[in-house]
């Protein structure tokens, strides 16, 4: 739904992402599949030519696009794209239109179970990482993703974004990482390291631990939706007392699944060991990560 005629390119790159990261998140093996019903049989993406009116609509100046949580629908500025108002530009503008979708598009794929118990290292982390992949001529490339996520970080990528980190990188401890949204974090800077530590942490989990195999994660995203299949679609109860308490165990219990959760996610490993074989991995890969008190090698 766009308010002028977008140029067919324009148009080609906006399907593509979408269609191709739901391809790609659906055949992976945790669980990943569209949690939005679709509007008058569509699922919508509404386009605005320029940023004076996409003000005028309610967003912020200068951003480029706005995600519905609540419909999955997605907003776009054509301007602040650098686009023209029918949606033309370079291969780098078209580019960066495309890695909006994507990274838009794998939160439209996340089942809510998973947004709601592992915060947004999971949320954003993945997100990134799928914006990794190497889309050109209708297709995704993930062959050179750990290097491109390494680009990425360091402002070595395609997009030729400000670098978030220098080649040493100070993490903060996994376990303090997992608890943080970035909605708890005001500072520009400081949204952008948390977006870099997640896309770290997840970068491991999907393509270097257990040689790609990610069991761990997928274990644990496998226990967390079976756990949601389980919930009673309506508590029933006498009185409010009854009604009070029987939330506050269901609450209980979503708190110890989100627990139990992270423990299958990083197998049961101490924090401690979980960030020596992060570090440990990455450095094989030419970044070198430092976590609050650890020793050199």
């Amino acid at each position: 739904v766009a308010d002028s005629r977008l140029k067919s390119r324009s148009a080609k790159t906006i399907l593509e992402s979408c269609e191709l990261t739901r391809i790609y998140c659906e055949s992976l093996p945790f669980g990943l599949k569209s949690r939005y019903e679709p509007i008058n049989g569509k699922y919508e993406i509404h386009t605005i030519a320029k940023d004076e009116d996409w003000i005028k609509a309610g967003y912020q100046e200068k951003t480029r696009a706005s995600y519905d949580p609540a419909t999955g629908k997605i907003n776009i500025c054509l301007e602040n794209f650098g686009l023209s108002s029918g949606g033309s530009g370079s291969e780098d503008r078209m580019r960066s239109l495309s890695g909006q979708m994507i990274r838009h598009y794998t939160g439209a794929m996340m089942p809510q179970v998973y947004d709601r118990n592992l915060t947004d290292w999971f949320k954003e982390g993945f997100a990134n990482l799928i914006n990794c992949a190497v889309y050109e001529k209708s297709f995704f490339d993930y062959k050179e993703v750990i290097e491109e996520a390494k680009d990425l970080l360091l402002g070595k990528s395609r997009s030729g974004a400000k670098p978030l980190f220098k080649k040493e990188i100070e993490m903060p401890h996994v376990s303090d990482l997992l608890i943080t949204s970035t909605n708890g974090v005001a500072d520009e800077e400081a949204r952008r390291r948390f977006l870099g530590h997640s896309l770290i942490v997840m970068t491991y989990l999907v393509y270097m631990d257990e040689e790609g195999k990610a069991n761990g994660l997928r274990d644990g995203l496998r226990y967390m939706a079976d756990f949601q299949k389980n919930l009673p679609e309506r508590i029933t109860a006498a009185t409010q007392e009854e009604l009070d308490q029987k939330v506050a165990e269901l609450k209980k219990k979503q708190q110890e699944m989100g627990d139990d959760a992270t423990q299958k996610i990083f197998r049961g490993r101490p924090w401690i060991e979980v960030e020596a074989d992060i570090a440990k991995q990455w450095k094989l890969h030419g970044l070198k990560l430092v976590f609050p008190g650890a020793k050199e090698e």
